[in-house]
């Protein structure tokens, strides 16, 4: 994450915009390989991805480069899909067939799905979700969301400190991108149960119950609406956004004391040190995905989608058949 986003020492803030050419290109290599109509699960699926191969393994992009690996790509997704459940004895990677003989399936350093399921498995719901509800749920505040997302896309590629603040400005509104994110996040949790052994006694977190509880939710938790967030610790919120690195840490802990752990507690990618990679990842593959359907695009079969106001199905393939068409 650091090398991605260029994240050292001297530069602490990183930077954003190579990413963001990136998802990009990936974007309008999928459309160039589409005729009239287009799969949205699998075009997300890609981007997100082939996004998350080039960040995470040194010689992806460059590979990838040398011939049109679009096939082998969407191979992969359907396949890490299918097994993304599967605990076998060897962990997460059991059952996905052959390996190169370097490659040791039951060592969690070398085995390449122990990094690509965080990466990709977690994140392209999370984006197909909050893609749909953005642009295509018939959200009376959607084309504002819509071009919040535009100017931090726009954002990143700017200078460093315009990058730095693009994640939290906010529109006449008071809505940021930051919002929509946690919206997204709150009613789409990647990881809606977690279980666990604890002094041999089993436990369970039910972190969906958590995020759609009043405390998060208020009086309509299956709503989606970032506009929420400006009436969930609003002193704390102002204090972040005017104040230190202290008073974001105690919005973030406060956050968490109402039950928001999307990542769970402690994730490397929401660390101070990491300036929230997993939510500025999803905002950034939902806005270059925003951006690049505009309003050439439409669903297809509106039937699809749930009414105006209803909670999309949370199922990982509940829209593996929703298609767009060019208008």
């Amino acid at each position: 994450m650091k090398a991605a986003t260029h994240i050292t020492s001297t530069q602490p803030e990183g930077d954003w915009s190579k990413l963001q050419r990136v998802a990009t290109s990936h974007f309008k290599q999928f459309i160039e390989s589409s005729g009239k109509t287009l799969n949205l699960t699998e075009l997300v699926q890609f981007v997100t991805l082939k996004g998350s191969l080039c960040y995470l393994f040194e010689y992806a992009d460059t590979a990838m480069s040398i011939a049109d690996r679009s096939e082998d790509i969407n191979f992969i997704g359907r396949r890490i899909n299918t097994m993304a459940t599967f605990q076998g004895p060897r962990g997460p990677a059991a059952g996905m067939g052959a390996y190169p003989s370097e490659v040791d399936p039951e060592n969690s350093r070398t085995n390449p799905i122990n990094l690509l399921l965080p990466a990709y498995e977690t994140m392209w719901c999370v984006v197909l979700h909050c893609l749909l509800e953005v642009k295509y749920h018939s959200a009376d505040n959607g084309p504002a969301w819509e071009r919040i997302l535009t100017q931090y896309l726009q954002a990143l590629n700017g200078s460093r400190d315009a990058q730095k603040e693009a994640f939290s400005t906010a529109d006449q509104s008071g809505v940021a991108a930051v919002d929509i994110v946690k919206e997204a996040l709150r009613l789409y949790p990647p990881s809606k149960r977690v279980h666990r052994l604890y002094y041999n006694e089993p436990q369970v977190a039910d972190i969906e119950k958590c995020h759609h509880s009043a405390l998060l939710g208020q009086n309509d938790p299956l709503v989606f609406r970032p506009e929420r967030w400006l009436q969930i610790l609003p002193a704390l919120r102002a204090q972040a956004r005017e104040g230190s690195k202290n008073d974001a840490k105690m919005l973030k802990s406060g956050e968490e004391q109402l039950g928001f752990m999307p990542f769970a507690l402690v994730c490397t990618a929401d660390i101070a040190e990491m300036k929230g990679f997993g939510m500025k990842m999803v905002a950034l593959l939902v806005a270059v995905l925003c951006a690049g359907l505009g309003d050439e695009w439409e669903v297809e079969d509106l039937g699809g989608l749930p009414a105006k106001g209803v909670v999309l199905a949370v199922d990982r393939m509940a829209y593996g058949d929703l298609m767009l068409k060019r208008k």
